[in-house]
């Protein structure tokens, strides 16, 4: 089980997944009810609205933050095999797709390969080796002009799905305003 910023999340087997989701809900209340006893202040957020619990009571703050705007979400998947990584982007283009994700661009960088010679015999026989290898297989797809609300949908749903034997590696580029102290000496000039 993972925690990352206050949710959990859980790669859930088909065999045991409701034994998983009662350890999640269970974690998930003993958090809650570890952190009142502390008196420290758990947020509770859902869209724009935020729920502080204090001492008995619980207030509602609105919150008037916009969308953040990223110009590109890349998103790079590793593995071993490369059918299961081919079958994976295929999962992921149809979900964006699906979700009016502009898709620009996917790539295949060159795969990483690393061998190792060793004895076979750990004392003895020099001239009998046995010859070990690993394949990694990278693939890269961007995604542009997104918001965060619809980037975070999209990238936990893919999360959720990733299979076995396949790492994800996310970077987002976000579009900001120019500081203010820049903004002011362009004026100024």
């Amino acid at each position: 089980m993972l925690r990352r910023s206050g949710q959990f999340f859980l790669a859930l087997s088909r065999k045991n997944a409701t034994v998983q989701r009662t350890a999640v809900a269970a974690a998930a209340t003993h958090l809650y009810t570890s952190e009142r006893r502390n008196q420290g202040l758990l947020h509770l957020t859902s869209g724009l609205h935020t729920t502080v619990p204090t001492s008995n009571k619980s207030i509602a703050v609105q919150e008037d933050e916009l969308d953040r705007l990223y110009s590109l979400v890349e998103v790079e998947c590793r593995g071993h095999d490369k059918a299961v990584l081919q079958s994976y982007l295929k999962f992921a283009t149809t979900a964006a797709n699906h979700l009016s994700i502009h898709i620009q661009d996917i790539s295949w960088p060159q795969k990483h390969l690393r061998r190792w010679t060793l004895l076979k015999s750990v004392h003895i026989y020099k001239k009998h080796r046995v010859q070990y290898e690993v394949r990694s297989h990278f693939a890269i797809m961007s995604f542009a002009r997104l918001t965060s609300s619809t980037a975070d949908t999209f990238l936990e749903y893919i999360q959720r799905n990733l299979p076995e034997g396949v790492a994800l590696k996310i970077t987002k580029h976000e579009i900001q305003k120019l500081p203010l102290h820049v903004t002011q000496a362009k004026k100024e000039d």
